[in-house]
């Protein structure tokens, strides 16, 4: 997608530490999300940082965020920090976290840092509502996968990397 990659984050559990990160301690009404407008830089969770970027003069975000949006149905940006399946994190919590990554490269990756060395058990990703239905349906920023005929090669990749404390690769 040409408007950049949402995508929401269910639990995550690591190992060394037997922590897990379900965004269900952050404090959140029903139907709200933190993005950070607060200029926090981001939030933790089950000794985990996720690093958020925030441009007060756009009012846009990229890294982290966090949400109890349900809605599958409205397509477009204002649905960014809905979740694809009805309501839901991961086990049918209602609260789930939220990535963003900028694909112009005007705010910081997401990246999320453990604080104590661990690794890293597993993970739930599901897409959000804006990116299921720009794929569907496409729209401004996107053409509908598959194209007019449904033969039109496309793909959605989610590429996660690992660095250990010395920056090096896994």
């Amino acid at each position: 997608m040409k408007n950049g990659i949402y995508i929401l984050l269910g639990a995550m559990a690591a190992c060394a530490s037997a922590d897990i990160a379900g965004f269900d301690t952050l404090p959140l009404g029903g139907g709200d999300f933190y993005n950070g407008a607060d200029l926090a830089g981001g939030f933790s969770d089950g000794g985990i940082h996720f690093n958020n970027d925030f441009n007060p003069g756009f009012g846009n975000w990229a890294g982290f965020a966090y949400s109890r949006v349900n809605d599958t149905t409205t397509p477009g940006f204002g649905n960014q920090y809905a979740t694809w399946t009805p309501g839901t994190g991961a086990g049918g919590s209602g609260q789930y976290g939220v990535v963003f990554a900028d694909p112009n490269g005007f705010s910081l990756p997401p990246v999320l840092t453990l604080t104590d060395p661990a690794r890293v058990a597993g993970l739930f990703v599901n897409n959000a509502t804006y990116s299921a239905l720009s794929m569907r349906d496409g729209d401004a920023f996107a053409k509908q996968f598959g194209g007019v005929d449904g033969n039109d090669p496309d793909f959605f990749k989610l590429t996660i990397s690992g660095r250990d404390a010395g920056a090096v690769g896994t």
